[in-house]
C-alpha cells in the first residue's frame, strides 16, 4: 500500500519526516519503507500554456508549439501525441532537471529550435510510461508546478498484512499514525446534497445469493460531465501510484484508495435493464471484462448482472459493456460487501489479482459502506457536475454484530511488562479506536471496532498494547521449553538419511512440486492435474523425485559445473487404489561427472554404476540395514540393463541403476548419470530400529566357511536371510563373500560361499558348540534350497 504524506496528513497532523514515519510505523504496525518524493531532484519546471501547436515542416510526428509561461514564451518541438493549442501543460525550461538526472537545453530539432520542453508525468518522475505531456487543465500560467503535481510529497509504502485490510487504505493508515503518535485522527467531512427522484423509483436490487453478497448498496448519481480530474484528485491519485483516468473512474479510484473499499461506477444507460442481481453464475456462461478479456465462469463464481445479463465479476472486474466512458453521463454506484472466500477463490482460478479483489479478499468494513457511497456521490457531484438522486438501494444486512472481548491485566503483565498499568492499557487501546469498560475480578470488557475484524481473543488486544507501549521497552526473554525427541519415525529416517547423504558427499536440493505435461507422461503413473496452478505451464504435482533432480543437473552442466552429486528429500503425489489423492516421502538424488579429482599425471574416469550403487550401499550401511536385496524393476528413467531394484524383507523400497538412453535425450545428456529414489516411508518402517548400547565383546569368535552349490535363479538374499533365520543365538554375523560358476559345478548351477561368525557373550565357544550349531544351518539350506555343500 503507498501512501503520500501529504494525503495522510488531511486526516492527521504529524511534524515528522517520510523517513522517521516509516520507522514508527514499522516498529508499531508493518514493515515500511520510505520511497522519498517522486521529483525531488526536478527544477526549472512551470506551468503554461499551449498558445499555438502546429505540423513540424521536415517531420510528420512533430510539432512547433509556442507556449505562454507567464514571464515570457518560447518556441518549443514537441512529439507528445496529446499536445494541441489551448492546453496548459509543463515546461521544462533550459536548464532545467528532469527525473533521472536528465537535463533540458536549448537545442535544434530538424532545424527547429526548441527552447524548452513540454514534459510527461513519467520524464518528472510520477510514473513509470506516459503515453503523452501532462494535461494540468485550468491552471494560472506560470504556477510552481512542484506542488500543484506533489514533486515534494514524501511517499511511503506499507507491506500490509492480510489480518489487517483496514490499512488497504489512507484512513486506516492514518487511523494507526494518530495511534502510535498519540494525535487526533480526523474523517472526510462532506454533505450529499440530494435532488431529484428517489433512487429506488430508477433501480432496484436482489440478491439472489445473500451468502456470496451479505450487503449491497447501489446509489444513483445522474447529469454528470467527463473531463480531466482537478490536480489536487490527480496529484492523490498519483502519490498512491494510480493513473488519472478522468473525474468519474478517478472519483471511484479515490474512495477505493481512501476508504479501502472498493466501488465501481456502472453506466445507468448501458445497463440492459435497471435491476441489479448478485447471483452464482452458470456453468460455462461467459462475460467480457474491461481488459478485454473473454472470461468462462463456474457456477462458484458471483456475478453481477442487470436483471439477467451479467455486467460485472463480483469484487473483482467490471464488465466491458457498462463501463463508465467520455459519453457517459449517468452512473450506478456500487458499493458492496462480498464474501472473501468466494472472491478469492474465482480471482486465483482466473488469473485476476485486481486491486478491487485484494481488498475484498481481506474482508471490508461493513459498517462504513453508507459513508464510503455517500462520499462517491458528494466527489461525483462536486466534481463532474452530477445530481445525486435521494436515498440509497440498500439490501441486506448492515453490519457483522458487536465483538466484545475481555482483557484480563495480570495476564497482559505476565506477557508483556509488569510496567503496564490499567491506565496504559485503556489508554493504548482507546487510541486504537476501542472501546474499554471495566469488568470483573481486574480484567477489561474491550469493544472491538467494526474496521478490526482481526481481533477476536484475548491474545489479540495483547498483542494491540505491545504495540502502542513498544516492543522495544518488552524485556527480551528466552522462553524455557524442555526438548524432547520426536516419536515419528518417518521424520527420524528423513533426517538420519539427510545426515548420511551428506556424509556421502552429497549436496542438497529442492525442487518444485509442480511439473509441465511432458514430465508428468515421461514419469507415468497416475499425476495429480491441478485445478488452479501457480503457473499455467506447470499443471501438474509430481509422482517422481527424479525430474527436478535432472534439471538440477541441467542447469549445472549448463553453467560449466561438470561433477554434481545431489539429492533431495521431498513428497510426490498420486492417488491411492481407492482414488483418494496420497502424498509419499521419497528419497532421490543423481551422480555425474568424474570418478574423482584430476592430477598432474591422472585422469580419472567418469563415473559408472558401481559407483552410484555404492553411494546407495553407504546409505544403507549408515541406516544399519544388514540385507538389502535387489531384483528386476522397471523405472521409466533408468536403464532395464544396468538398474535395479532395490527390497528390504521381501518388501520393494525404491530402484538404482544408469539413466536410461531416452531419458538422457530427453534432458539433453550426453553422459552417463546415476540415479536413485528410494520410498522412505517403507525405510522408516523397515530401518526404524532402537538402538542399545553393546559392550565391547570379552569372548573370541569363532568363524566358519560354508559353500553350497543351488540353482542358477536362486537369490543369494534369500540363502542369506534363511541363515538368519535358523534361530540361532550364537550366530551374530553372516556375509557373503564369493559366488563361482564353472564347468564342474554342472549347467544352471553356482557355488555362493557365506562367512559365518559364532560368538558368546557370557562364555568361550567349543568347536563342539560351533559345530552343532553350523551342522543344524547346514541342513536347512539343504532341505529349503535343494542345495548340496561344495568340497
Amino acid at each position: 500500500m503507498q501512501v503520500s504524506l501529504k494525503w495522510l496528513g488531511d486526516y492527521v497532523d504529524f511534524e515528522i519526516d517520510g523517513a522517521e514515519l516509516a520507522r514508527v510505523l514499522t516498529e508499531s504496525l508493518t514493515e515500511t519503507d520510505y520511497l522519498g518524493a517522486p521529483g525531488a531532484g526536478v527544477t526549472g519546471v512551470v506551468a503554461a500554456r499551449v498558445v499555438t501547436s502546429e505540423k513540424h515542416p521536415d517531420a510528420d510526428a512533430l510539432k512547433v508549439c509556442v507556449v505562454d509561461w507567464g514571464e515570457g514564451s518560447s518556441t518549443v518541438v514537441c512529439g507528445a501525441p496529446n499536445v494541441r493549442a489551448g492546453m496548459t501543460s509543463v515546461l521544462a525550461l533550459p536548464d532545467a532537471k528532469l527525473a533521472g538526472g536528465m537535463k533540458v537545453s536549448e537545442r535544434r530539432i530538424r532545424g527547429r529550435l526548441s527552447q524548452g520542453m513540454l514534459v510527461s508525468a513519467a520524464e518528472l518522475g510520477l510514473e513509470e510510461a506516459s503515453e503523452g505531456i501532462i494535461d494540468l487543465g485550468d491552471v494560472d500560467v506560470g504556477s510552481d508546478v512542484r506542488d500543484l503535481l506533489g514533486l515534494d510529497d514524501e511517499v511511503i509504502e506499507l507491506d500490509v498484512q492480510p489480518n489487517r485490510p483496514d490499512c488497504m487504505g489512507v484512513l486506516g493508515v492514518a487511523r494507526e499514525v494518530a495511534a502510535a503518535l498519540s494525535a487526533d485522527f480526523r474523517v472526510p467531512d462532506f454533505e450529499v446534497r440530494e435532488s431529484g427522484s428517489p433512487a429506488v423509483e430508477a433501480a432496484a436490487a436482489e440478491l439472489a445469493d445473500p451468502e456470496g453478497c451479505p450487503r449491497y448498496i447501489a446509489r444513483l448519481v445522474t447529469g454528470l460531465t467527463f473531463g480531466p480530474s482537478p490536480p489536487w484528485l490527480a496529484r492523490r491519485l498519483r502519490g498512491a501510484g494510480v493513473r488519472s483516468l478522468g473525474n468519474i473512474v478517478d472519483v471511484t479510484n479515490f474512495v477505493m484508495l481512501e476508504y479501502g473499499h472498493p466501488i465501481h461506477a456502472f453506466d445507468y444507460a448501458r445497463l440492459p435493464e435497471k435491476r441489479i442481481v448478485v447471483r452464482k453464475a452458470r456453468r460455462g456462461e461467459t462475460l467480457t471484462t474491461l481488459d478485454g478479456e473473454e472470461r468462462v465462469l463456474s457456477d462458484a463464481d458471483l456475478l453481477i448482472c442487470a436483471g439477467d445479463s451479467p455486467v460485472a465479476l463480483a469484487g473483482i472486474m467490471g464488465g466491458g459493456e457498462t463501463e463508465v466512458t467520455p459519453a457517459t453521463r449517468d452512473v450506478l454506484l456500487e458499493c458492496a460487501w462480498f464474501d472473501p472466500v468466494t472472491i478469492r477463490r474465482t480471482a486465483r482460478k482466473l488469473a485476476m489479482r485486481t486491486e478491487a479483489s485484494l481488498r475484498f479478499e481481506r474482508g471490508i468494513d461493513a459498517s462504513a459502506m453508507g459513508d464510503v457511497a455517500g462520499r462517491a456521490c458528494a466527489l461525483m457531484a462536486e466534481l463532474a457536475g452530477g445530481r445525486v438522486a435521494p436515498g440509497a438501494i440498500d439490501e441486506g444486512r448492515k453490519d457483522r454484530g458487536e465483538v466484545t472481548v475481555g482483557l484480563r491485566e495480570d495476564r497482559v503483565r505476565a506477557m508483556l511488562t509488569d510496567e503496564l498499568s490499567r491506565d496504559d492499557m485503556v489508554l493504548y487501546l482507546d487510541r486504537l479506536g476501542f472501546d474499554v469498560r471495566p469488568g470483573g475480578d481486574g480484567s477489561l470488557d474491550v469493544t472491538v471496532p467494526p474496521h478490526r475484524h482481526d481481533v477476536e481473543t484475548e491474545a489479540d488486544l495483547i498483542e494491540e498494547v505491545a504495540r502502542l507501549h513498544g516492543y522495544d521497552r518488552i524485556e527480551a526473554i528466552v522462553p524455557y521449553h524442555p526438548l524432547e525427541t520426536t516419536g515419528d519415525p518417518a521424520r527420524r529416517m528423513r533426517s538420519r538419511v539427510r545426515d548420511a547423504m551428506v556424509g556421502l558427499g552429497l549436496h542438497e536440493v529442492l525442487t518444485s512440486s509442480f511439473v509441465t505435461p511432458e514430465t508428468a507422461e515421461a514419469a507415468g503413473g497416475d499425476p495429480v492435474l491441478v485445478r488452479n496452478p501457480v503457473n499455467k505451464d506447470t499443471p501438474y504435482l509430481r509422482t517422481s523425485l527424479l525430474p527436478g533432480v535432472f534439471d538440477v543437473i541441467r542447469r549445472n552442466r549448463n553453467v560449466g559445473v561438470r561433477d554434481v552429486r545431489i539429492f533431495e528429500i521431498g513428497k510426490v503425489f498420486g492417488r491411492s487404489e481407492n482414488g483418494q489423492h496420497r502424498e509419499d516421502w521419497r528419497l532421490s538424488g543423481a551422480i555425474c561427472g568424474l570418478r574423482g579429482r584430476p592430477v598432474w599425471d591422472t585422469a580419472p574416469d567418469e563415473i559408472d554404476y558401481y559407483d552410484g550403487k555404492g553411494v546407495v550401499w553407504g546409505l544403507l550401511e549408515a541406516l544399519e540395514v544388514d540385507s538389502p536385496e535387489t531384483s528386476c524393476y522397471d523405472c521409466p528413467f533408468l536403464s532395464s540393463d544396468a538398474g535395479a531394484g532395490l527390497g528390504l524383507s521381501g518388501r520393494p523400497v525404491g530402484a538404482f541403476g544408469m539413466v536410461s538412453r531416452e531419458t538422457r535425450r530427453l534432458w539433453g545428456f550426453d553422459f552417463p548419470v546415476f540415479a536413485f529414489e528410494l520410498d522412505l516411508d517403507e525405510l522408516a518402517v523397515r530401518c526404524d530400529k532402537e538402538r542399545e548400547f553393546e559392550p565391547l565383546p570379552r569372548y573370541p569368535k569363532v568363524r566358519r566357511d560354508l559353500a553350497i552349490v543351488v540353482p542358477e535363479d536362486t537369490e543369494a538374499g534369500s540363502v542369506l536371510r534363511s541363515i538368519e533365520d535358523a534361530g540361532e543365538d550364537l550366530l551374530a554375523d553372516v556375509q557373503v563373500f564369493d559366488v563361482y560358476r564353472g564347468e564342474q559345478l554342472g549347467r544352471e548351477k553356482k557355488s555362493l560361499a557365506f562367512a559365518l561368525t559364532y560368538m558368546s557373550k557370557d562364555r568361550t565357544l567349543t568347536d563342539n558348540e560351533v559345530d552343532d550349531v553350523n551342522a543344524r544351518i547346514v541342513d536347512r539350506l539343504l532341505r529349503e534350497f535343494g542345495a548340496t555343500l561344495r568340497e
